[in-house]
């Protein structure tokens, strides 16, 4: 069954064409994941589709008796309301019957011998639960719960909510809706790594049709089952899984500029034919090849103006090995601690990951350690010759008034303008796209601007919190790609999946507002979380049972203890290194005469060696780390 058809469906801004003739059928079923650059008309279709915009022309039909719920990039809602009303505001059949029950319960109470009351009473009752209106409550909690909200926020008006907030509130609404199409636009924004795995889950449960604008790859590639590509205008469809078809649509594009050539080259022949013999002997033959040109149908060129960024993050060169020592941190504000006990060591190379639910403090954390904000507790040592660079989700170093070609050249003036647009053509913009004013730009826009700031000037550690965001796949490719080739450190919040998994080797967790590290990526870190959870399920049906076994505890009990030992002479050996290594490092700068090459010989083989042992202690460390970690998830 069709539930939404559209026809020729066209649409044009400031005259310039969004959707091109676009045609498509929705059916029972279909998971659409709807992609295509930023700006290229994702949000105008599903508008269009949910009846809020109109197409210039083309014709849009509904099944009949068919429902349907669009959820909005930013929610418009009554700010009185609190969230548990907007919510069950979504099924307002179900609130309809409910205020009927209460009505005939309030004339039951007069009159509880009333006949025809008890009549109408129980076809409401009945009516109320096909609705669901009997489950509806729980389903409401089950989607405030799975999406973040706590019990204690369900009260509260509207008004009190973050645009976060009322985000995740909006799609709470969308979810309990249950209608037979659901239309979502960025429903991850603002979702953290756990209730993007909750709503990942629910999706893939839905039997709804729906259509999915998303950025978030592991969740196109999970929950839909067709993809629409918006290109330029036109739309093409992929029957098939999101990593199906990225490799199709290379392939595609490859046939593409192939059959343009040959067709191209067959043209040229052909009109170089007709050209010299149109009046000659084969004027017959020249006229029939004329009449096939006319009615051939021209294959287009690949779009070459959509160029996706091509970004290099230059490295300021080779810090000291440690760059970054935390010893028993505490981040917070005033009074208020959010997170402590952080023991920290980020050395050359190193790339973090940093997740942790949305409020638990990654972003404090982060301004603490560049001191933005002051420890409330614990020291922060940063080794020598290393060089900061650090995005800041918020984006408040732009500067909304100037052009992006103004904005940029002020970092550094002295180039020429060249250079600076050559320099933001890598970034997408061109031409008089550079004189556009940052404050007018969109989300995405302003993200690429201020990585280009960023990227102006070289760095060798970066700290980056949501990098991502509103970034569209491409744009998140060329970062990928930028931060594999980038030879420094790094420290990354980001709550997108594939992307940690791509550009991370370790991972920082916050969980129940301490600081865990994993000696791997997110998904190390998630199959280990998993281990854990396994454990603690094994460990419960155990002790449940009452089996436990005495001699397995003590051994286990031992391990723990050997294991416990072990990183602490570790940890004590690679303080006296360091310490070794720093006076060494002290002596080769201002003690040792540079004309005692010798001595400066031999000091700088002793450093050397120094060095190669602390990276065996490091790895040593991390290993024991790991071992502790598998033994307190283990059952004794």
């Amino acid at each position: 069954m069709i539930l939404i058809s559209a026809e020729s469906i066209t649409k044009r801004f400031e005259d310039k064409p969004i959707l091109d003739s676009v045609s498509i059928g929705l059916r029972q079923g279909d998971r659409i994941g709807l992609v295509g650059r930023n700006g290229t008309g994702k949000t105008t279709l599903l508008e269009i589709l949910a009846g809020g915009l109109k197409p210039d022309s083309g014709q849009i039909t509904y099944a009949k008796g068919a429902t349907l719920t669009y959820l909005e990039q930013e929610i418009i809602a009554d700010n009185n309301l609190t969230l548990w009303e907007y919510v069950l505001s979504a099924r307002e059949d179900i609130q309809e019957f409910g205020g009927k029950l209460r009505e005939i319960e309030r004339e039951l109470e007069r009159d509880p011998q009333n006949t025809k009351l008890l009549e109408r009473l129980g076809e409401t009752q009945r009516k109320f639960e096909q609705l669901g209106g009997f489950e509806i409550e729980t389903e409401a909690k089950i989607i405030l719960a799975g999406l973040g909200f706590s019990n204690d926020r369900w009260s509260s008006p509207l008004r009190e909510f973050s645009g976060g907030e009322r985000n995740r509130a909006g799609l709470s609404r969308t979810l309990l809706a249950n209608s037979d199409t659901i239309l979502l636009d960025e429903p991850t924004n603002h979702l953290d790594i756990e209730t993007t795995a909750w709503l990942e889950t629910r999706l893939v449960q839905s039997d709804q049709a729906m259509i999915l604008v998303s950025h978030d790859r592991l969740l196109l590639e999970k929950v839909v089952n067709v993809i629409w590509e918006i290109q330029s205008g036109k739309l093409s469809v992929y029957k098939m899984s999101f990593g199906a078809y990225v490799s199709e649509r290379e392939s595609r594009r490859a046939r593409q500029e192939k059959q343009y050539d040959l067709q191209k080259d067959f043209i040229s022949r052909t009109e170089e034919f007709i050209r010299k013999n149109l009046a000659g002997q084969k004027t017959k033959q020249a006229k029939s090849r004329r009449k096939l040109l006319e009615r051939i149908k021209k294959i287009s060129r690949v779009e070459t103006n959509e160029r996706p960024p091509d970004l290099t993050i230059r490295s300021s060169g080779r810090s000291f090995n440690h760059i970054m020592a935390v010893k028993n941190l505490s981040v917070g504000y005033g009074s208020d601690v959010v997170l402590s006990g952080i023991d920290i060591d980020i050395h050359r190379g190193d790339r973090f990951g940093l997740i942790g639910p949305n409020g638990s403090g990654k972003s404090t954390l982060i301004k603490t350690l560049l001191g933005e904000l002051k420890p409330l507790e614990g020291e922060i040592r940063v080794g020598g010759n290393v060089e900061f660079a650090y995005f800041d989700q918020t984006l408040e170093n732009l500067s909304d008034s100037q052009s992006i070609l103004e904005f940029i050249w002020s970092v550094d003036p002295q180039i020429t303008e060249g250079h600076v647009r050559t320099y933001l053509a890598r970034f997408g913009f061109y031409g008089d796209e550079t004189l556009k004013r940052i404050g007018d730009l969109s989300g995405g826009e302003k993200t690429k601007v201020s990585l280009a700031e960023i990227m102006f000037q070289p760095a060798n550690f970066l700290v980056f919190d949501e990098p991502t965001n509103h970034l569209d796949l491409e744009s998140r490719q060329a970062l990928e790609d930028a931060l594999e080739k980038f030879e420094g450190a790094y420290l990354i919040v980001s709550h997108d999946r594939y992307f940690l998994d791509t550009v991370t080797d370790k991972t920082f967790s916050i969980e129940n507002e301490v600081l865990v590290s994993y000696a791997g990526p997110y998904s190390y870190y998630l199959a280990k979380r998993e281990e854990r959870e396994r454990g603690f399920a094994e460990t419960e049906k155990k002790q449940s049972q009452n089996k436990e076994n005495y001699s397995d505890f003590k051994e286990l009990s031992r391990q723990r203890s050997r294991v416990e030992k072990k990183l602490k002479s570790v940890a004590s050996k690679i303080t006296d290194h360091e310490r070794e290594l720093a006076r060494l490092e002290e002596m080769i700068a201002n003690e040792i005469p540079r004309s005692d090459w010798e001595k400066l010989t031999e000091t700088s083989l002793k450093k050397a060696e120094l060095e190669t042992d602390l990276l065996l202690l490091y790895q040593e460390l991390e290993d024991t780390k790991a071992q502790k970690e598998f033994l307190e998830g283990k059952d004794p």
